[in-house]
């Protein structure tokens, strides 16, 4: 039994996602178990993604699901109960077996079932935690592939319990935005990036809630996951990391025209795509591309549509004949932004598919030509 804890504490203090968090921050391939005096539960990552969970709560067991669901019948769950029993077998091998459900109704609700163990933490306070490394996965044929960060955006839009939302606001009335994460801002749907907007904007809770096209406790809960996140933040002393985000920033006031801009972005794309194609080929433009796609939303009008050449530029001509007539400093401003907004996602890109290393030398390969 491993018994090397690396982290500990209760969730009265500590939120489930937080913990989530934590283990992503800090790589930890290990279980994290939740204990209180109703249940025990582990939940299992390795490189980033919780694949399996367990729970000794009855209401989690797959054979509770299936009842719930009407998928099977109390006489067929008493039934299927008795020979897995007899059997020393699992319940879902012991409805497959009976002919009771089918192979794609096993897996269906049992990802089903671990996704209840896990987005019922979410809004859990009471019981404690403790998170241990595992130095090899347990083996499991029916798992799940979350990433952390998309597994706590899903276990916070699942979240029903209003007093524990309400909860969190008690004290918390401004809230201020603190850092840009494209891994976890191409998950947002339109409405959740709205909120983050908002943030942006405005500060205060009130405010917020007033803009909001949501309905408060939407609302909220889309504030909850971006603190949770630490996309924002209540401490107004924090500085956003925005001149961290833009490697560009010095550049800007060096461009004489939309041309010459074009050509420097084009320079920085073509070199992204030169280390890309080094090592995965062909298949590097499709990805840039897909990259870009994902944000488009966020860009000009005039930029949503480019598509990388084949030397993974974009077409310097198409975009200058839509900025001809509107050379102000709006469109300027707007033209700069739409331009980052595609090398952060050919930046995440790299790192998503080459590792950190990678979008590491990308960087410093920016800051060295700024200085140039």
């Amino acid at each position: 039994m491993n018994k090397i804890i690396i982290k500990q504490g209760d969730l009265l203090n500590e939120d489930f996602a937080r913990i989530l968090l934590y283990c992503h921050k800090e790589k930890i391939n290990g279980v994290v178990k939740v204990k209180n005096i109703i249940y025990e539960k582990n939940i299992y990552i390795d490189n980033g993604t919780v694949y399996f969970a367990t729970s000794t709560n009855h209401r989690d067991s797959l054979g509770e699901i299936l009842l719930q669901e009407r998928v099977i019948s109390p006489e067929e769950f008493e039934s299927s109960t008795k020979y897995m029993q007899e059997k020393g077998i699992r319940h879902g091998r012991a409805l497959l077996e009976l002919g009771i459900i089918s192979h794609e109704q096993l897996w269906e609700y049992v990802e089903k079932q671990l996704k209840q163990i896990i987005f019922a933490l979410f809004s859990e306070r009471s019981g404690n935690y403790t998170i241990s490394p595992l130095f090899q996965k347990i083996e499991e044929n029916i798992t799940l592939n979350y990433e952390v960060p998309y597994l706590i955006l899903e276990g916070c839009r699942k979240l029903l319990d209003k007093n524990f939302i309400e909860s969190f606001f008690k004290s918390k009335k401004k809230f201020f935005f603190q850092k840009k994460d494209p891994d976890v801002e191409k998950r947002l749907k339109p409405y959740e990036f709205h909120i983050l907007e908002l943030i942006k904007k405005f500060n205060d809770l009130e405010i917020i809630l007033r803009k909001s096209e949501l309905l408060p406790f939407e609302t909220k809960k889309i504030i909850y996951f971006l603190f949770v996140s630490e996309i924002i933040t209540t401490d107004s002393s924090i500085k956003t990391d925005s001149a961290q985000e833009v490697p560009l920033q010095k550049s800007r006031s060096r461009f004489s025209s939309f041309a010459e801009a074009i050509k420097y972005y084009n320079s920085v794309y073509r070199h992204i795509f030169k280390i890309l194609h080094k090592e995965l080929g062909l298949v590097s433009i499709n990805l840039l591309n897909q990259s870009i796609n994902a944000i488009s939303e966020k860009l000009p009008l005039y930029l949503q549509n480019q598509q990388l050449k084949s030397d993974g530029m974009i077409e310097e001509e198409s975009i200058l004949k839509n900025l001809w007539y509107s050379d102000n400093q709006n469109s300027w401003q707007e033209f700069l932004n739409g331009m980052e907004e595609i090398l952060y996602a050919e930046i995440y890109t790299v790192r998503k598919n080459l590792g950190k290393d990678y979008e590491q030398e990308i960087l410093k390969w920016i800051r060295e030509r700024e200085k140039s």
